[in-house]
């Protein structure tokens, strides 16, 4: 299973993306050859025009900043790349030449080039407060439409040698699993699968004698755990495994500054935003620790071939 050679990058005129540029650079230097390596192109969202600007003389000025942002961004492309960590060398040279400035909302802008561009990875930044406004909402928009997966790279961008793939038994987390494999087998990383254990909240119902409440909930735990443990063998998977107990989002976020990427899957699709995605993975979005790729139901392979 390939990796993905067409990859998007959304950029921010404040440089927040410059992690998720040298991330995408690297992985592309891996998915190409030196000669032919994967495709990176980038999308800056302008501001649409504002009413105030609805005279004609004034549409010239709109049309400037739009033009700066353009020649600004491409500038930044090369700066940005040219500070990745020597840890992540080498990196696909950026082509500024790639970048494209739409006019419209970030998310809609973001997820329409994604779709036109054919492109099989989206690159986000880390979502961040500015003047009232915060980015986590295009975030969850970007999130709640995607067709492809998505990597947020809230961290310093670094080579990935360790991948925590959590997984609940449901389909989809069985799909963004064999995405962690294949992942962690094409960059030569170390893969862990990781299980949490949510104990039940134990009330009296019966009048009739029952067990004491710590015997239910260890039988629980035993029977949970190896349904996990069969599961992974099922699956031929040797890797690590991680059981943890706990509250399921807490518990992966605590764990999440060991590994370089997390893997999940999105729970389907809503415009309500963060209703459509589970605990976890809604957890990791808003509070990122760590590098963060989401599967979506609908994505097959990261190559998308």
């Amino acid at each position: 299973m390939k990796l993905p050679t067409k990859i998007l990058v959304a950029l921010d005129s404040q440089g927040a993306c410059e992690s998720a540029l040298q991330a995408a650079l690297w992985l592309a230097r891996r998915a190409g050859t030196p000669a032919d390596p994967a495709r990176v192109e980038y999308i800056h969202a302008f501001p649409e025009r504002p009413w105030i600007f609805g005279e004609a003389e004034r549409l010239d000025e709109w049309s400037r900043g739009r033009d700066a942002a353009l020649a600004h961004l491409r500038g930044s492309v090369v700066q940005w790349a040219a500070r990745v960590p020597a840890s992540m060398q080498p990196i696909s040279s950026p082509e500024p030449e790639l970048l494209a400035v739409e006019t419209g909302s970030p998310s809609r802008v973001i997820s329409e080039r994604a779709r036109s561009t054919g492109a099989e990875l989206l690159f986000l930044g880390p979502h961040r407060h500015r003047r009232g406004l915060s980015f986590e909402n295009t975030l969850r928009s970007v999130l709640s439409h995607a067709r492809i997966p998505v990597w947020v790279q809230p961290q310093p961008a670094r080579a990935i040698r360790s991948v925590l793939a959590p997984i609940d038994f449901s389909a989809l987390s069985r799909t963004s699993l064999t995405q962690a494999q294949s992942l962690s087998r094409e960059l030569g990383a170390r893969l862990t699968v990781a299980h949490v254990f949510e104990p039940p909240t134990l009330g009296a119902t019966s009048t009739m004698p029952m067990p004491e409440p710590h015997l239910v909930i260890d039988e629980l735990r035993d029977r949970t755990r190896e349904e996990f443990h069969g599961e992974l063998k099922r699956l031929g998977i040797a890797d690590e495994a991680l059981f943890l107990e706990g509250d399921a989002a807490e518990a992966i976020e605590e764990a999440a500054p060991r590994f370089d990427l997390i893997v999940l899957g999105s729970h389907g699709r809503s415009a309500l935003g963060a209703a459509f995605l589970g605990s976890v993975t809604q957890a990791l979005a808003r509070h990122p620790a760590t590098a963060l790729l989401v599967i979506p139901p609908s994505s097959g392979n990261l190559s998308m071939h």
